[in-house]
């Protein structure tokens, strides 16, 4: 071989990068995602809500850190990761930086701190990254031990290929064996987490249906958002809570509160469903209306009936709640709150109005006026007048001492009924007239007393 041959042969060898770079371990090329030169000062919002994501710990499984790198990367180009593997890239990207010798910043190794404590509370496999930060480790004290014997670069071989990635250690294949191990711990945390959850959310939606029974008006909606974590800033906003609405009981001084009424007990006399769902007896403030066979106490009645039975109305208290038989004392507002039925059966003349109580007085001034007006006017317990009776005439018919039993009561001067086989009612003494009433109340409506001896 000719001397130019050789020296041609010597210059087209080529020395690897191994040896121009010493002992420098040579990691195989991982694409830079777009973002990493900002992870140092990316900070995240710690979300008020960990969801447990079982499918990121189940896909992630089995994976080296490089492919664990890869995928999560490809997917945030595609635009399709979930908030937890978003945390995972984070972890990867700082992992990374760290293998190509970059030191953590303070900001950083904050970053990863955290992201490792979230991963672990959310009970995710975090051994591929503990692995890598192991292998990290190990290949720094590596590469201070080389420096501090130079000769070693010197008894690297010459060679004429290009130098490749390295080939995965033999100690990774090692390491995976009990990684998996953990991974299954792993797995079966996340599951009783995630059966958990599901039970507690079980759980308080029972509470809410149950509890919600009962109720006159609706719960205010509950708010489902859960908060993900951020990516794109720094500041994590105030939380603002809401004051909660105090709850006012339903009998209470001056309060109004809506009720269905079930029965009309006597005019001024009512049975309600309240929106508690319990029945109460409410006795109307400001009112005495007519009962059993007093005067337009028929009529009373069935106008108080027709107006209000199953009907829903408003009640406003007053001062005193009760009166000594536990009856609610109250304002009756019927129309939808526009129309005060006490005052309305003060106008109409079917009750009078009753001012002797002290401490209910908001509208006495009315009810003492609308009286005067109806009493002026004649109108229903206005309206009655005391028959006048004579010897000679009567409104009621009269008949023969021998047709006396066609009615069964009787009366001679409109003072004293008595039952049609009285030996009273044949005595001319009381007065010659002789007046029969169908029914011991027309006898009464006429201002005549019962017999004491008879007792009709």
């Amino acid at each position: 071989m000719k001397k130019d041959e050789v020296k041609k042969g010597i210059e087209e060898i080529k020395i690897p990068d191994a040896m121009m770079n010493g002992n420098k371990k040579v990691e195989p090329a991982v694409q830079k995602p777009q973002n990493q030169s900002n992870l140092e000062s990316i900070e995240t919002k710690k979300p008020t809500l960990v969801d447990v994501d079982a499918n990121v710990a189940q896909a992630v499984g089995g994976m080296s850190f490089d492919e664990e790198f890869a995928l999560l990367a490809k997917k945030e180009e595609q635009d399709n990761l979930t908030p937890d593997e978003s945390r995972r890239l984070k972890i990867c990207r700082l992992i990374d930086m760290k293998r190509k010798g970059k030191p953590f910043s303070d900001v950083a190794q904050t970053n990863f701190n955290k992201f490792m404590e979230e991963e672990r509370k959310a009970g995710h496999d975090i051994s591929t990254f503990e692995a890598a930060m192991a292998d990290i480790a190990i290949a720094g004290a590596a590469a201070g031990k080389t420096a501090s014997n130079p000769s070693a670069s010197n008894l690297a071989p010459i060679n004429n290929t290009k130098p490749t990635a390295p080939a995965p250690k033999p100690a990774d294949k090692a390491e995976s064996k009990p990684a998996s191990k953990e991974k299954m711990g792993s797995d079966n945390k996340v599951l009783f987490i995630v059966i958990g959850i599901i039970a507690v959310l079980l759980i308080g939606l029972l509470f809410i249906i149950f509890a919600g029974k009962g109720k006159d008006t609706p719960d205010a909606p509950v708010d489902t958002t859960v908060v993900t974590e951020a990516t794109t800033t720094t500041e994590t906003p105030e939380k603002t809570t809401e004051p909660k609405a105090e709850t006012t009981p339903i009998l209470s001084v001056n309060n109004i509160t809506k009720a269905t009424v079930l029965e009309v007990i006597t005019p001024d006399t009512l049975k309600v469903l309240l929106k508690d769902n319990s029945q109460a007896t409410v006795k109307l403030i400001g009112v005495k209306a007519p009962v059993d066979n007093e005067y337009y106490a028929k009529e009373s009645l069935e106008y108080t009936k027709n107006a209000l039975t199953s009907k829903n109305i408003n009640l406003e208290f007053d001062q005193k709640l009760t009166d000594d038989d536990h009856n609610i004392l109250a304002y009756v507002w019927t129309n939808d709150g526009k129309t005060l039925f006490n005052d309305e059966l003060i106008v109409m003349g079917y009750a009078k109005a009753n001012l002797d109580e002290e401490d209910n007085v908001k509208f006495n001034e009315e009810f003492k006026r609308v009286e005067e007006e109806a009493k002026t006017a004649k109108k229903g317990v206005w309206g009655y007048v005391a028959p006048v009776y004579t010897q000679k005439t009567t409104t009621k018919p009269t008949v023969d001492p021998s047709q006396m039993f066609s009615s069964p009561y009787i009366s001679r001067n409109l003072k004293v009924f008595h039952r049609n086989t009285c030996p009273l009612a044949y005595d001319e003494k009381y007065g010659k007239m002789i007046y029969k009433f169908e029914s011991r109340e027309e006898a009464i409506k006429y201002g005549c007393a019962p017999c004491s001896q008879c007792q009709p």
